[in-house]
């Protein structure tokens, strides 16, 4: 795959965001790295102390507990929407952009895609590559689209 010189990179999973600029050629990219984050998440005893609440039925004896919300789940979603607003931070007018994540979450991010973000977007891969070194990912950039 092609990256033009200046492209901007998102690479974000759950745990990790990685914002990377093109500063390579086209065909051989060369990545540096604007902005790294990692999220540290708490036990899920620290997260929600008390059991789910009750509903009571108004005929009979009958009784239901509420749904419990997965914590985890919305602290990882949260993660990667940070991720991404802070792409459309570094989004210039002329910029180009890519985002990187797993299935799900790009699955997310998509929803939330500004009109400006989409126009810019030469590409969206569902790759988990946000823990690799930018050289990786500039070699997963490079060889995409090859044996794909």
């Amino acid at each position: 795959m092609l990256v033009p010189h200046g492209t901007l990179i998102l690479a974000v999973d759950g745990s990790h965001m990685q914002l990377l600029r093109n500063r390579g050629r086209d065909h051989a990219p060369d990545l540096e790295t604007l902005r790294h984050n990692y999220a540290i998440r708490q036990p899920s005893h620290l997260m929600e102390a008390d059991a789910p609440g009750r509903s009571f039925e108004s005929v009979g004896t009958a009784r239901h507990a509420y749904p419990t919300q997965d914590l985890h789940q919305r602290q990882i979603d949260a993660f990667a929407l940070d991720g991404l607003r802070a792409l459309e931070q570094l989004l210039g007018a002329d910029d180009r952009a890519v985002v990187i994540a797993p299935p799900r979450i790009l699955g997310l991010l998509r929803s939330q895609f500004s009109h400006r973000l989409r126009a810019c977007l030469i590409a969206e891969l569902d790759k988990d590559v946000a823990q690799f070194k930018p050289g990786e990912i500039a070699s997963y950039l490079h060889g995409f689209g090859k044996y794909n």
